[in-house]
């Protein structure tokens, strides 16, 4: 009896202990049994190729998968063997590791009938981990909130996604960029890319890189208004203001700005008080939107 007949054998065999009826037609034909959730199907050729879905993974040794196929209460045991002539993917087609297989992952496998006496072998030339809900994706939306230091979620287009950095993770915003922090992100800012390794039964982002947007208009000089919350700091030159949509800026006088009263004539900046209105013009930190440089101050109530 030659190696495929006896492999054919142990298929029959093996097949009639379950009390599965098997049929071979001039080619082969696949046994296919469909409960609830679960699927499993074994396709052997005459030349000895072999296609099986639905084996569950009982037990890993090195390169070697113990597994089963089930169809409701009976199942088969099948031993898969890999080497590293082996194509082990995930379901997205993207590489894996011998250990990405955990015990009770489900895999598809194609490969060749291994000689064996005790048991139903094949040796994996692709392995397909089913189960495996890894993959590299990359994602744009808006922020929804941020947990500090390494954490935040981002509202997309296809939902809630929670976002993890590590400390080689590259944060981007405007001209800035740092690692490993979120100082740069806020609530509602709009995040143009963030790339990296999404687990979908976690429904976690791991992300190597992050680009938030940044308005680079906001940085041209413009006029401003607003009311002093203090008196000027004389030595440091620098101004407390309380702007016209609630926020408190620290305005710093450049050291040939020009300091006005109210018809536009110089005059000192120590006349300046608390709650006098002022317009000024000047640009705004890239770091702090909420410091200006200005080059021209006027106080409206002097």
């Amino acid at each position: 009896m030659n190696k495929i007949s006896k492999y054919t054998l142990i298929i029959m065999i093996a097949l009639f202990l379950v009390n599965v009826t098997y049929a071979q037609t001039a080619t082969s034909t696949p046994v296919t049994f469909v409960v609830p959730e679960k699927v499993s199907e074994i396709l052997v050729s005459r030349d000895g190729s072999a296609k099986l879905t639905g084996l569950k993974v009982m037990q890993r040794a090195n390169n070697t998968y113990f597994t089963r196929m089930y169809w409701g209460d009976m199942f088969i045991r099948m031993v898969i063997r890999s080497s590293d002539k082996t194509m082990l993917v995930s379901r997205f087609n993207e590489p894996l590791k011998v250990t990405d297989v955990k015990d009770g992952d489900i895999l598809n496998v194609e490969g060749e009938l291994f000689p064996s006496q005790n048991d139903f072998s094949v040796t994996g030339l692709k392995i397909v981990n089913m189960s495996y809900d890894k993959s590299r994706e990359q994602f744009s939306g808006t922020v929804s909130s941020v947990s500090m230091p390494h954490s935040f979620i981002l509202n997309t287009i296809v939902g809630q996604i929670n976002v993890n950095i590590s400390t080689t993770t590259s944060v981007s915003k405007g001209s800035r960029q740092n690692y490993g922090s979120l100082l740069l992100m806020n609530t509602d800012d709009k995040v143009t890319s963030v790339s990296g390794i999404l687990d979908r039964g976690a429904n976690i982002l791991n992300a190597n890189s992050v680009s938030i947007f940044f308005d680079f208009n906001l940085l041209k000089a413009q006029n401003f208004r607003g009311i002093l919350v203090e008196g000027p700091n004389l030595d440091s030159r620098v101004l407390r203001v309380l702007m016209s949509d609630g926020r408190t800026a620290t305005v710093k006088l450049d050291p040939e700005a020009s300091v006005l009263n109210s018809k536009r004539k110089n005059t000192l900046l120590s006349r300046y008080a608390k709650d006098d209105s002022i317009i000024f013009y000047g640009a705004r930190e890239e770091a702090d939107l909420n410091t200006i440089h200005a080059e021209i101050v006027r106080n409206l109530d002097l």
